[in-house]
């Protein structure tokens, strides 16, 4: 069959300006175009007489992968004859026929040069998606164990939970098991790490010692279950080996501190079940339970651990954060307002936490000014907080030489708005002279207009809108 003019004209033009969605189109509209391609050939072995000899290969390599991706064996056996050296050429072509899952071009390409996967590692692609007779037949050509990642087939398949690839790799491949990724996590860490229960079952039936294998990090498999929150896989692992729940990482954290670090309350109450002294270890940053918990936010492991240890509230840790000022920067996060509740619980534990400064100088109400939104935990500020500890707290910062004005200046806007909320109660009608007070005392600078403007003067404050009835140029 010869190409009909029309198209063949229409084909060169594609192919000349390089649009392969426009060839893909013509192809798939007449597939015979392709089959039938002597013309084809014939055009591309002569060129554009317009653009360079790397150009006219640049068209012939991506006529090449686009028969490929389509499943066109006999273009794509006539250009290799033509153009053997475009088999070697990146991208390669055989990713293109793996990721697509053309199994009769991935035999033809290996028949061709059954070392080419050997150069292009493309059964990495079969892994990864699950591709287990395109995978099956590379098996055959004795693939290399590791791509360029660091990752065998095996850690790629686990990865992204492919069970049937994990199966067959398994069976053809058993070695793999031993060999882990870059980062020194096995299948079993991956596996369960995405919570594949029958997945980490097979691959501890298959090998019961990678149960205590950890990676570079010193992490275990249980440290990932529990990092995901998967509590069937902790609930099997720790059947298996119970002192799993003792294990810690590089940073001292078990896997308890890592479900209450991320908010994984299902999974922290049963590790708390399965072993409940592991609440008392403290990590390598001296972080207890509590300042993780208060870290991870969620409301039932903050519950949890303070019916169990209440006594935490007062621990530090080596930033001499305290769980409250932890909680105050889990305040972003914290949409529904489900943690402000416990500011008053870690206060009336530790009250001297209220006032108390980390090493970068930042108290629990500037962790909530400066890292959650401006108006959390702004009502309990104001019931605990005096205003003369609120100015002894910024002239601390101001005497250590720290930039101390942004987080004023957001403190000062959330009081404000507090107080224009606030505007008919006993409460808004003390805080107002007092602010401006202060303010006149203490501070003489200008703080950005959308928040407050003050002046130095007798009581007289400007800002963008009346304060209670103290608005622009108006005095107290």
């Amino acid at each position: 069959m010869s190409f009909p003019a029309s198209s063949l004209t229409t084909l060169q033009r594609a192919v000349i300006r390089g649009d392969d969605k426009a060839v893909a189109t013509l192809l798939a509209q007449d597939p015979s175009l392709i089959e039938t391609c002597s013309a084809l050939i014939q055009f591309l072995s002569e060129g554009s007489p317009v653009h360079s000899g790397a150009e006219n290969d640049n068209r012939r390599h991506r006529i090449l992968r686009l028969a490929a991706r389509e499943g066109h064996g006999g273009l794509v056996a006539q250009i290799l004859t033509k153009w053997p050296a475009l088999i070697d050429r990146k991208p390669s072509v055989l990713d293109d026929a793996v990721i697509y899952n053309k199994i009769e071009i991935i035999s033809q390409l290996l028949a061709l040069d059954p070392t080419l996967q050997d150069r292009h590692p493309s059964w990495r692609w079969a892994a990864l998606h699950g591709f287990d007779d395109a995978l099956n037949l590379m098996l055959s050509h004795n693939p290399s164990s590791i791509d360029g990642g660091g990752s065998t087939a095996l850690t790629l398949a686990a990865r992204e939970g492919r069970e049937s690839t994990v199966t067959l790799l398994l069976a053809k491949r058993p070695e793999l098991i031993d060999i882990p990724n870059r980062n020194g996590q096995t299948a079993l860490h991956l596996a369960a790490s995405i919570g594949k229960l029958n997945m980490v079952r097979q691959l501890l039936d298959h090998k019961p010692e990678l149960i205590g294998m950890v990676d570079d990090n010193k992490v275990t498999a249980l440290h990932f279950a529990a990092l995901g929150g998967w509590t069937e896989v902790i609930d099997y692992l720790l059947d298996r080996k119970i002192e799993l729940s003792d294990m810690v990482n590089t940073n001292g954290q078990n896997a308890l501190h890592l479900a209450a670090n991320f908010g994984q309350a299902e999974a922290f109450l049963k590790l708390l079940a399965r072993n409940p002294r592991s609440i008392d270890v403290v990590t390598s940053a001296n972080r207890n339970t509590l300042n993780l918990a208060a870290t991870g936010g969620e409301p039932q492991v903050l519950e949890a651990v303070l019916s169990l240890r209440p006594g935490f509230a007062c621990g530090v840790d080596i930033g001499d954060d305290t769980a409250l000022h932890r909680l105050c920067l889990s305040g972003l996060s914290d949409a529904r307002g489900r943690l402000e509740p416990y500011l008053e619980r870690l206060w009336q534990l530790n009250p001297s936490a209220l006032l108390a400064m980390n090493k970068k100088f930042e108290t629990p109400l500037i962790c909530s000014t400066s890292y959650s939104k401006p108006d959390w935990g702004t009502e309990f500020f104001i019931r605990k907080l005096s205003w003369d500890a609120m100015i002894q707290e910024h002239e601390e910062l101001k005497r250590r030489n720290q930039s101390y004005t942004s987080s004023l200046e957001l403190k000062l806007q959330a009081l404000r708005t507090f107080a224009e909320e606030q505007c008919n109660s006993a409460l808004s009608t003390l805080l107002i002279p007092e602010v401006i007070d202060i303010v006149e005392e203490y501070f003489f600078f200008l703080v950005e207009p959308r928040f407050i403007v003050f002046h130095t003067g007798k009581k007289r404050l400007r800002g963008e809108s009346p304060l209670c009835g103290v608005g622009e140029n108006e005095e107290k």
